[in-house]
């Protein structure tokens, strides 16, 4: 048995839940990529934010008796979970080849060559391929190679599609009926990225706010605004930072900007927006010698400051380009925010701010800097009342749980069951080939 697993992408999964059946098994498939650690009272970590949704569907199908096993998919071995928060606790290993193991649903995030292989072995597996975002549209990060094995996937080996909102279930339908021929909107779910009570109320009583914000050297009338996700191309950060800087500049004195991190390691897709920075960091050294402005520009140092700088902030920021992209995204640095009981300075448009969350948010258009210059003013002189806000944010905070959220996700698709063989469409002949490749392991490079 080994006492830990290293840098995997996750899939996962499941058997049926029904009278006469034996304890559902959820298996995690990985590929070597994912920069998931999972190790033996330590509490469940990734590099890549959207795989903690896995973490979660782990942990409320082990609140419903579930067990839990992780694979890699270069090894036979299936390693048990037996506690996925507030901390990992490891069992007994089983075999992935062994003919009596027969799982029912098989979960891939972004990812659905895995639900392939994974039926290939497995037919009889449940397919569900989870939707962190929607990367197609963002044509800069995945080639189309990724729509081609996509269609593949969801033709032949997809029974359900987990999104995070509606707005992305919508678009899920319409895309995959296009490229896949994917005629079921009543299979299509949301069952979005969010956090479980354990990490929550643990995460409050470490992170006391009076201790973080000394520890910040912060004071009690400095107004906090913390942007903890870094600013990506897609990011409307730069015009925010802009803003920021011509207001203390025209004699505001008690907001203060926090930017956890520029550089991120093997991360292209920032370049176009890096000459930015440095050119900000070069002309206000002003602002940073005075601490109103805060900037890490190395990532990991910026990571080790988080989540507990959440807790000794006033305000998250969380502000997209007006895009398609932008439209449908599920951002985790608001969900962090909202874990923390932060109020939200956030750009129209993106789903949360919108509706379920839209009196713990402060709005500004995409690129307007009057209106970020103006909303900033107001936060200065307390013309905002933002501990109605923080109350707003709590109410959502509870909404989201993961309680609340996922198990009835999961009782639904295991009663529902697999669509049925006859009525999918048969994939394209021109697909052939990419189809036997994918079920025979023999995954070209750009694939990879």
């Amino acid at each position: 048995m080994r006492a830990s697993l290293h840098n995997l992408r996750l899939l996962a999964i499941g058997t049926p839940l029904t009278d006469t059946s034996p304890t559902p098994t959820l298996l995690f498939l990985h590929d070597m990529k994912g920069g998931v650690f999972l190790e033996q009272d330590i509490a469940p970590y990734t590099t890549y934010s959207h795989f903690t949704h896995l973490f979660l569907i782990a942990h409320e199908a082990q609140r419903l008796g579930w067990q839990i096993y992780f694979r890699s998919t270069d090894s036979d071995e299936c390693q048990q979970i037996l506690q996925m928060y507030p901390v990992v606790q490891l069992g007994e290993s089983a075999s992935f080849n062994d003919p009596a193991f027969q799982p029912t649903m098989v979960f891939g995030v972004n990812n659905t060559l895995g639900i392939t292989s994974a039926r290939h072995q497995k037919p009889n597996a449940m397919g569900v391929y989870v939707i962190s975002a929607h990367f197609w549209l963002e044509k800069e990060t995945f080639r189309t190679d990724f729509v081609e094995w996509v269609r593949v996937g969801v033709a032949k080996d997809v029974d359900f599609i987990l999104t995070q909102n509606r707005r992305m279930e919508d678009l899920a339908y319409y895309l995959l009926n296009f490229v896949a021929r994917w005629q079921w909107r009543d299979r299509i779910l949301s069952a979005p990225n969010n956090f479980c009570r354990k990490v929550a109320e643990n995460e409050a009583q470490n992170f006391d706010r009076a201790s973080v914000r000394r520890r910040m050297q912060v004071t009690d009338d400095e107004i906090v605004i913390i942007n903890s996700g870094g600013p990506w191309s897609w990011t409307d950060a730069d015009v925010f930072a802009t803003a920021f800087a011509e207001v203390v500049r025209e004699g505001a004195r008690r907001i203060k900007f926090l930017q956890m991190g520029i550089m991120q390691e093997s991360n292209t897709i920032q370049a176009e927006i890096i000459p930015f920075w440095e050119n900000y960091l070069k002309t206000n050294q002003d602002l940073i010698q005075s601490r109103q402005l805060v900037v890490f520009t190395n990532w990991r140092e910026a990571s080790g400051c988080l989540p507990a700088w959440n807790y000794g902030a006033d305000i998250g920021l969380n502000v997209s380009r007006d895009s398609a992209e932008n439209y449908q995204a599920h951002r985790v640095r608001f969900i962090d925010y909202a874990k923390a009981g932060l109020p939200v300075l956030n750009s129209t448009g993106n789903f949360y701010p919108t509706y379920d969350a839209k009196d713990a948010v402060m709005l500004v258009a995409p690129g307007d800097l009057q209106g970020y210059k103006d909303l900033l003013w107001k936060i200065e002189r307390g013309e905002i009342d933002l501990g109605a806000k923080r109350a707003a944010m709590q109410t959502f905070r509870e909404s989201i749980m993961s309680e609340h959220l996922i198990p009835p996700i999961l009782k639904h698709m295991l009663a529902t069951g697999r669509v049925p063989a006859e009525e999918r469409a048969p994939v394209a002949k021109e697909y052939h080939d990419l189809y036997q490749s994918v079920t025979q392991h023999q995954f070209a490079n750009n694939f990879k």
